[in-house]
Parts: C-alpha cells; structure tokens; sequence
C-alpha cells in the first residue's frame, strides 16, 4: 500500500514538471499579415511652375495662386487717412492635349475700404484652349502705362476709353518664331462684366496686338476700335533692360474717343540689392478739351522674405486747375 502511493505520487510530480515543457513546444498562433497602407504622396506638375500638383487618378494638374493686400494712403485734398484691405484666391486646372494646353482658371476677389465691405465677387473666369480663350479675362489691349500702382496718376481712365478686363473670346498666337507674337480678340464694350448683350448698336470692340519678347526686353503695339463709342485706340509699349540692375518702360499712346488724348509716359526701375526695389516714372496726358495733365510716382519696394513686399509710393498730378498728392503704404503676400 505504502508503495503504491508513493508510485502515485512520483507520477503526479512527473506530470507536473513536464506539463510546462510540452506546453512550449505547442507552437503558438501567429498575427495574419495585415498587408501596408500605400505610401500616401503629391505628384508634382513641376513643368507648370511652382504649386501645381496632378489630381489622383487624371492628367490634370491643378494649382492655386492668391493675395492679400493691406493698404494705408491718403491724398492731400483729405483731411483724413484710409485705409483697406483686399483679397483674392485662384484655381487653375491645365491638361496638355493634342491640341494644346487646356485651361480652366477662376478667381474671386474682396476689397474693403474705411466706408463700406464688399462681397466676394469673381473677377477671373474663362477657359483656353492652345492660343484661344473665352470668357472672363484681362483685356488684351496693353495698359501698362508707370511702375508701382500710380494711384491717382492719368493715365488710361475713364477720360480715355475705360479699356478693363472684358468677356472676350481671343487668340493669342506666338508661333511665329522665338519670342514673336500677334494676337486678335472681341470683347464686350460693356466692360467689367461677367454677361454681356450685342445688337446693331453694341457691338463687339476689336482688339489686336503685335510684340516681341527677347533677352533685352519686350515690345509691342496694341489696337482697339469700338463701334460702340465710335473711337478707337493705339499704343506702343516698350520695356528694356538698360544696364544690369536698371529697368525702363516707355508708352506712347493716340485715343481718339470724346476727347483726342495723347499719352507718354517713361518709367525707371532699379535693383538695389536682391530685396530692395525702386521705381520713378513720369506722365504726360494732353487733351484738345481740357487742360494737359502731368503727373508721376516714386517708390520703393522691401521684400525681408519670400512673397512678403512692403511698398511705400508717392503721386503727384496737375491738371491745370488743382495739383494733388498722395502717399500710400502697403503690406503683400503672395502665393
């Protein structure tokens, strides 16, 4: 009996002990393999400039360009000093084809003043096609007239034809060779607006422009004839790279609208360092009906980094009756 217990009990010891070893050798289930989530990454359009990237899945490249702009002026006729703010945001969509490149671009802007807010409203919207555009867009007429923003300077102004961003549909060709181009559009006389009804007595206003862009500069001759206010417009603009640092622009413009104006103008633009530019121009504005109008700005432009401008600019005009000067600072981002 004594024997038998101790039998049983070395056998409970046996078991005991090699419970745990036999346990080890069972191998334990593994983890399924969870396959790894793609590497997310941007497809960069690199060959249309900085902010493009592809939409997922198209040949399209989209980008996006704004502004913000902060401004504090006044004009020696006030007692006071303004100030206001403006803002615009833009998308663009481009997909090379066969037939060229394929455009889509719109964008919005808002502008406010010391007086009243402004709503959002568009002031870009047209499609392109290769060299022809329809829709919303920047008159094809040349209106560089001086450097800087020349607030208040004459120039061309509603005295003249209001020559502004039109509906239009344009062609703007620049296969004639290296840096040659020519370019025809109509665009609505009833300018600055995104609609635009035509009948006998308003028609179309027909714009053309010749140029050439080259390694010295850029020059060219824009036209415009409008039915519709029975005048028509040229003007020649020339913009040269004098010596290293130094920038010139001369215009020299005929409008034959209610009043014969002639313009000339010539502007000067010097590179001081990498971050500081300057700016002084002059313009001169006679009118068979009124007085001659002279006028012109200096200024100069800070850039501490990349996008950010702080621009400080004075005007003066005479017209004959009344000489006026205004002063304006502006802080500027770009994207």
């Amino acid at each position: 009996m004594k024997f038998t217990r101790l039998a049983l009990a070395a056998s409970a010891l046996t078991i005991t002990v090699a419970a745990p070893a036999m346990a080890t050798d069972i191998p334990a289930p593994s983890a399924p393999d969870i396959p790894s989530a793609p590497a997310a990454y941007v497809e960069v359009c690199a060959e249309y400039g900085p902010g493009f990237f592809k939409i997922p899945g198209t040949d399209t490249c989209l980008g996006t360009d704004g502004r913000i702009r902060a401004s504090v002026f006044n004009e020696n006729s006030d007692d006071e000093v303004n100030a206001s703010i403006d803002a615009r945001i833009g998308l663009e969509a481009r997909t090379a084809t066969e037939y060229g490149m394929l455009r889509a671009y719109v964008r919005s802007e808002v502008e406010a003043d010391n007086t009243e807010k402004h709503d959002a409203e568009f002031d870009r919207a047209f499609i392109s096609l290769g060299p022809a555009t329809v829709g919303f867009n920047e008159t094809l007429f040349n209106t560089n007239v001086l450097y800087g923003d020349a607030t208040g300077i004459a120039g061309l102004d509603d005295s003249q034809l209001a020559i502004d961003d039109a509906l239009q549909i344009s062609v703007l060709h620049t296969g004639f060779g290296p840096g040659y181009y020519a370019g025809l559009s109509l665009e609505a006389s009833d300018r600055d607006k995104f609609g635009a009804s035509f009948d006998r007595d308003n028609l179309p206003d027909i714009i053309g422009r010749v140029g050439v862009t080259q390694g010295w500069g850029t020059v060219d001759l824009s036209t415009m004839y409008s039915d519709t206010s029975e005048a028509w417009a040229i003007k020649g603009t020339g913009e040269i790279a004098v010596i290293e640092n130094v920038d010139a622009r001369a215009t020299v413009g005929y409008f034959d609208a209610a009043d014969e104006t002639f313009l000339l103008s010539l502007a000067a633009g010097y590179h001081f360092t990498p971050t500081v530019n300057g700016y002084v121009g002059g313009v001169y504005n006679a009118n068979n009906d009124i007085d001659d109008i002279y006028g012109g700005n200096v200024g100069l432009v800070y850039s501490p980094l990349a996008n950010l401008d702080l621009q400080g600019e004075v005007g003066y005009q005479d017209d004959g009756n009344d000489d006026d000067w205004n002063t304006m600072f502006r802080v500027s981002t770009t994207w």
